[in-house]
C-alpha cells in the first residue's frame, strides 16, 4: 500500500482503524453487571468489619467502665469497714478512759505513772484526729460525725468544773453520726455494684 493509496483511505474512511465499540459493548456490559455484586460485597464486609471493630471497642470500653466502677466500690467498701473499726475503737477508748478516770482531777499527780492513763490519753487523741482524715469537711453528715468525736473528745478529757455535754450523750452522738455516714456510703458502693451486676 502506498503513501498516496493510505491517505486516501485515511479520508475515505476515517474510523477503520479505530476500535468497533459496538463488538465490544456485550463484554463491556458483562464485565459491569459481575462487578456490580462484587462491589457490593465488598462494601457489606467492609460495614460489617467496622460493625465488629465498634462493638470490640465498646465492649472494651464498657469493661473498662465496669472495673473503674468495681475498683471504686471496694475501696469504699473498704473505707466504711475501716471507718467504723476507728468510730468503734474510739468509742471503747473513751468509755474505758471514762469509767477510770473521769471526771479528770485538774493537776492530779496519782495519774501520771498509771499506764492506762498514759496509755488511753494519746490513744483517744490518734484515733480523733485519724477519723477526722478519713471524713470530708464539706459533706454535711461527715463534719457532723467529726464534730460529735471532736464533742466526746472534750467531754473524755474534761476536768472538775467545765461545762460540757454529759458523757453517755457525747458518745450517743457519736453512735448516731456514725451510722449516718456508714449507711449512706455502704448503699453507695452497694448500689453501683448492683447496677452493674448483670440480669438473670
Amino acid at each position: 500500500m502506498t503513501v498516496d493509496t493510505l491517505a486516501i483511505r485515511m479520508v475515505s474512511q476515517p474510523n477503520s482503524f479505530l476500535p468497533d465499540w459496538h463488538s465490544w459493548l456485550p463484554s463491556l456490559v458483562a464485565i459491569g453487571i459481575a462487578f456490580i455484586p462484587w462491589k457490593i460485597s465488598a462494601m457489606q464486609a467492609k460495614a460489617q468489619r467496622k460493625n465488629f471493630e465498634d462493638q470490640v471497642t465498646a465492649q472494651r470500653e464498657l469493661a473498662d467502665q465496669q472495673l473503674y466502677a468495681s475498683l471504686r466500690s471496694n475501696a469504699r467498701l473498704k473505707w466504711v469497714d475501716e471507718l467504723r473499726t476507728l468510730v468503734s475503737r474510739f468509742s471503747a477508748a473513751a468509755n474505758e478512759f471514762h469509767l477510770r478516770f473521769d471526771p479528770l482531777p485538774d493537776g492530779d499527780p496519782k495519774y501520771e505513772g498509771n499506764k492506762a492513763y498514759q496509755r488511753l490519753i494519746p490513744e483517744i487523741v490518734e484515733l480523733m484526729h485519724h477519723i477526722g482524715l478519713y471524713l470530708n469537711q464539706n459533706n454535711a453528715s461527715h463534719a457532723a460525725l467529726f464534730d460529735a468525736v471532736t464533742e466526746a473528745s472534750k467531754t473524755v478529757f474534761a476536768t472538775k468544773g467545765d461545762v460540757v455535754t454529759p458523757f453517755t450523750e457525747a458518745i450517743l452522738r457519736v453512735t448516731d453520726a456514725a451510722k449516718v455516714v456508714l449507711d449512706a456510703e455502704w448503699n453507695a458502693a452497694t448500689a453501683s455494684t448492683s447496677a452493674r451486676s448483670p440480669r438473670t
